[in-house]
This record gives C-alpha cells, structure tokens and sequence, in this order.
C-alpha cells in the first residue's frame, strides 16, 4: 500500500512512520537511523526531523537518548527561525502607485 502512494525518496519515512503506528518501535527506530545515515551519505531521501527520533526514544523509554535529539531537534528548529526573513513592516511604494489616486 505504501508502495502505492510515495515517491522512492518518501517511502521509507512513511514506512518508519507507519511501524512507530502500529507499536513496532525497534522497526520504526532502525529505519529511522538508516535514513538518517544515507541522508548524511548523499542519499536524495526525505531527512528524518529529529524530533521522531526523540519521540521514539521517549516511547521506548530511553530517555537519555531522547534527550539528545529533542536538544538536537530544537537547535535545528532556532536555527531555521533564524534564517527566517521578517518582511518590512513598510514595504517601498511602487511608482505606478504613487498616481494612481490623484
């Protein structure tokens, strides 16, 4: 069935995915360290948040492991606020608008 609904590159998270559903934590954890680890090798696969691999560490009550990828989950999330352009709060004026109400 998911063979049927993802590309090639979303496939194997939504198939961590679907084992972290159905209680197979140990299956869920695996896949997740391995796309993980072909993704750091150059892999054109969906990157695993961090924060799955946290909540499945929670969930398998590994709570030092967790923790380490909910810090490492939240340093990715500052750094992409960070990144983050604020558009102005008093974007320019358009020439063309300028006139338009005379």
């Amino acid at each position: 069935m998911i063979e049927d609904l993802y590309s090639e590159s979303e496939k194997p998270f939504q198939m961590a995915a679907y084992y972290n559903y159905l209680g197979e934590l140990e299956n869920s954890l695996r896949l997740y360290f391995e796309i993980e680890r072909r993704v750091q090798s150059g892999e054109s696969l969906r990157p695993v948040p961090k924060l799955n691999i946290a909540n499945t560490l929670y969930d398998m009550s590994r709570f030092r492991e967790a923790l380490s990828y909910y810090r490492q989950a939240l340093d990715e999330y500052l750094r992409r606020e960070q990144e983050v352009v604020v558009p102005s709060q008093n974007p320019p004026k358009s020439p063309d608008c300028e006139h338009a109400l005379v």
